[in-house]
């Protein structure tokens, strides 16, 4: 919600407040989403006023901008940009009356539009005429041309025409319906809307009654008041991770602890740098997470295949039996024969055992090779046996810490992870040594 239409109509406030006489001191990038101002104290200021800094991030999934007291710019990969405001005079700020536009006046005329609009998101700036004289992003594209115009929203309708026009939309999911009479809400602000409500949004529109109607109406028309009148931005945590920013208070979130700002710039930069944390755990958890399952697919795949080899390889008896055969029927046999067949009488069992023979070998000779056999199958099946059970403890571990992992839920118990079973993890190339996952500093 920090980009939404009711957030940036208070950071506009607050923004014209505190910008109002500044001077642009630079513009500048050292990211190619990221457009960051310095503002030089209005001349009013006292003297030992620090400068002040607007970061606007235009990444389609973190459309942002906040006011910070300090920035640190870097020496190398820094670009300077949009210089035709440098040294210029904040006039006002304000927010376009229908859409996610904020503009910053300059006492010359010009103004710098800044639109959050996902992936469209960028940073004009514009003459008295509303052309385009300069762009942060895509600037071959929008450069010269006039500033497109936003579709204006009708008047905020009464309980009856909200009622018959929600009607029309009959069969339609409820949660599909609402938006088109809550545009500026977005998902977080409708899933408020529906818990205080009490209604289900996978509920149809025509199975409403007019009582659901009228809680719907009468919801969103208190929804929208409190948003109007913010009284301190929050945000939302569930442990340590930072679940959602909002200008009001959240029913569907009172379970959740929740910490509250006095400025809204604030708030944004604390949020934003709580989710970035989260989002780096979030990441490195699922890569420890693959790498563990890959590597117990491995061990399976290996143990599988072992366990496939001894059982084929199960046959010393068999080899020792055949030698007994020989060794015992030795005046039968001459030199030359490939193959001799005897009754059992070893096992017992009185069953005809055809025997395998090497022409080339005397009959002793044939019968000292089954028993080298048999020796050399117990010793490959106890190495088997030894690897086996290597791997099985292998398995039990990596089992082990795939558990432990499953309950790290912040960038601390992550890293007592790592570095409880960093041997582990260094071993299978999961880690590197001293590996950490730092937290976001913005």
């Amino acid at each position: 919600m920090v980009a939404n239409y009711y957030t940036l109509g208070h950071l506009a406030l607050q923004l014209n407040q505190q910008l109002n006489g500044s001077l642009v001191r630079e513009v500048f990038s050292q990211n190619k989403s990221e457009l960051v101002l310095s503002f030089d104290p209005a001349p009013r200021a006292a003297e030992n006023s620090d400068p002040e800094f607007l970061v606007v991030r235009c990444e389609p999934s973190e459309n942002c901008l906040f006011l910070t007291a300090s920035f640190s710019r870097a020496k190398k990969n820094s670009v300077d940009l949009i210089p035709g405001i440098v040294g210029l005079s904040v006039q006002s700020v304000s927010l376009h009356n229908n859409d996610r536009q904020l503009a910053v006046a300059f006492t010359t005329g010009v103004r710098l539009v800044i639109q959050m609009f996902g992936s469209k998101a960028n940073v004009l700036l514009v003459d008295s005429r509303d052309v385009v004289l300069d762009s942060f992003l895509r600037s071959k594209e929008v450069k010269g041309r006039a500033l497109a115009e936003r579709q204006q929203s009708g008047p905020r309708l009464d309980r009856e025409s909200f009622s018959r026009q929600l009607k029309e939309f009959g069969e339609i999911s409820i949660g599909v319906a609402i938006k088109k009479f809550f545009p500026r809400f977005g998902g977080l602000l409708l899933t408020e809307l529906f818990y205080r409500a009490g209604i289900t949004r996978s509920e149809t529109v025509d199975r409403l009654s007019d009582d659901e109607v009228r809680r719907l109406f009468q919801t969103g028309e208190a929804l929208t008041e409190e948003l109007l009148s913010m009284r301190a931005p929050r945000i939302y945590f569930d442990g340590s991770t930072a679940i959602a920013f909002s200008i009001i208070e959240l029913h569907h979130c009172r379970h959740l602890e929740k910490a509250e700002f006095s400025s809204i710039s604030e708030a944004i930069r604390v949020y934003l740098g709580k989710a970035r944390s989260s989002d780096r755990t979030a990441r490195e958890k699922a890569r420890l997470e693959s790498g563990l399952t890959k590597e117990l697919g491995r061990i399976s795949r290996t143990f599988t295949k072992i366990s496939e080899e001894v059982e084929s390889a199960n046959r010393a008896q068999e080899y020792e039996m055949k030698g007994e055969l020989l060794k015992a029927h030795l005046h039968e046999l001459t030199k030359g024969s490939t193959q001799a067949i005897f009754e059992n009488a070893i096992g017992g069992t009185m069953e005809p055992v055809t025997i395998s023979l090497d022409k080339n070998l005397t009959p002793a000779k044939n019968a000292d090779r089954y028993f080298e056999k048999a020796k050399r199958t117990r010793i490959a099946e106890m190495e088997k046996n030894k690897q086996k059970s290597r791997l099985e403890e292998e398995k039990s571990t990596l089992t082990m810490l795939m558990q432990r992992l499953e309950t790290t839920s912040s960038t601390t118990d992550l890293n007592a992870f790592i570095e409880e079973h960093g041997d582990v993890l260094r071993s299978l190339g999961l880690v590197k040594s001293a590996h950490s996952v730092s937290p976001a500093i913005l």
